[in-house]
């Protein structure tokens, strides 16, 4: 049996300065970092974002007010290492001129387009440009860990929102 869509859902780090954490992400174009390939993907049914802003929405008490932004278009960057300074995500951000990175995308809607298979992504960011993620190796990086595992959380109950607005998806 072939499936009739692959979608990808998870969490990506924010290249861009305008990205903010929790923001929900439906990229329309996803680079590979090492050969710099380009694979264009299925752009979401207005439907369905327009269901996930409401649901959003929902989830604060505030219909009119959703807790993350849905942002439709723009770049992914996929990279075989964790973007994790500032000035690594600010350097890529300029080579590359994508938004966001995470390390999966490009291999998943490369597996899809070889397939022949329609392939969307989704992806909600869990930290922005300016934050260092935390490493063993940086002193400086171990306060910021405290805050790492709440942004987590948070991330997460926007995830769930997602898949139960997916699982009721009638595309």
């Amino acid at each position: 049996m072939r499936p009739r869509r692959l979608i990808g859902i998870g969490l990506c780090g924010g290249l861009a300065p305008s990205a903010r954490q929790t923001d929900v992400v439906l990229p329309r174009e996803v680079v590979d970092g090492q050969t710099r390939d380009a694979i264009v993907l299925q752009q979401w049914p207005v439907e369905f974002v327009q269901a996930l802003q409401r649901r959003l929405g929902e989830a604060t008490g505030k219909p009119d007010r959703a807790k993350a932004a849905v942002i439709q278009g723009g770049r992914m960057l996929s990279v075989a290492t964790v973007a994790a300074t500032p000035e690594v995500k600010a350097s890529l951000h300029a080579e590359y001129e994508a938004s966001w990175v995470d390390q999966e995308t490009y291999s998943w809607a490369k597996c899809a387009e070889r397939r022949d298979i329609p392939f969307y992504a989704v992806r909600v960011v869990l930290d922005r440009q300016t934050d260092e993620l935390p490493s063993w190796k940086r002193p400086g990086t171990w306060l910021p860990a405290l805050t790492l595992p709440w942004n987590a959380v948070k991330t997460r109950r926007i995830l769930s929102h997602i898949g139960r607005e997916l699982a009721c998806a009638r595309w």
